[in-house]
């Protein structure tokens, strides 16, 4: 199988169009658009695999934050010896429009088209090599991982961050993109991740970080994680369907 092909950002144009065309269009909770800002343990983890006793991580109130400012919940993933992770359950679409099976190559009709947004955050007291990831298009395995297409934060050292822009499939683990992330005040980044038919694009911080096209994975959902001796935090995520058509 050919690896994935990078796209000039002449080619993301599609890319802005969508989300041109979200800012437009009305939210509609629960239908195709989902949002989850880890305030709410009970509202939300039916939505994930392994419900609210399944959880891998901590739902955190930080105290020390204002309660006029952001992130003062938030969601913790650490991770010992083995990597951690939690998905969306695709059940959640009852409409099943949004999570498609991914089977149809030739004119993706039941392609996973998704815009996904998150905060994440590794922390001052996370271990050095600490990496953080969110994916997309993420199926379950025959190991009991994922392959899926993700974007990873990664403590390089006390001082550097990297973004990194990675498949995960049986085939393919070729590094699209990595790059040093510039520091924010409170250390948060948001990334986004948009996919459509066989194109994904990647944004870090409101820039697009590099799109591309003739991807290999088109079912699934979406995946948060950490891996192993990790720590990281997650917050404010919305994902919602790009092919709708109003």
């Amino acid at each position: 199988m050919a690896q994935t092909e990078l796209s000039s950002t002449a080619d993301a144009t599609w890319a802005f169009e969508v989300l041109n065309t979200l800012a437009q269009r009305n939210f509609r909770d629960g239908l195709w658009d989902w949002s989850d800002d880890f305030s709410d343990r009970f509202l939300s983890s039916v939505w994930w695999e392994g419900g609210l006793e399944g959880s891998p991580g901590e739902y955190i109130l930080d105290e020390s934050v204002a309660f006029d400012q952001p992130h003062r919940r938030y969601y913790l993933l650490q991770a010992q010896e083995f990597a951690v992770s939690r998905r969306i359950r695709p059940s959640i679409d009852t409409t099943q429009n949004v999570f498609g099976t991914g089977l149809d190559r030739a004119t993706f009709r039941d392609s996973v088209d998704i815009y996904v947004k998150i905060d994440m955050r590794i922390p001052a007291e996370a271990p050095v090599g600490s990496e953080a990831w969110i994916g997309v298009r993420s199926e379950v395995n025959a190991s009991g991982g994922l392959f899926q297409y993700q974007v990873s934060l990664v403590k390089q050292d006390e001082n550097t961050t990297l973004i990194r822009v990675a498949p995960r499939t049986q085939t393919d683990r070729t590094t699209i993109y990595e790059g040093v992330v510039q520091g924010t005040p409170d250390g948060w980044h948001e990334i986004i991740i948009l996919t459509l038919d066989d194109r994904m694009a990647f944004f870090l911080d409101g820039l697009l970080v590099t799109s591309v096209r003739d991807v290999s994975l088109y079912g699934g959902s979406l995946a948060i994680g950490v891996e192993p001796n990790s720590l990281a935090h997650f917050d404010d995520l919305i994902f919602r369907d790009t092919s709708v058509r109003e």
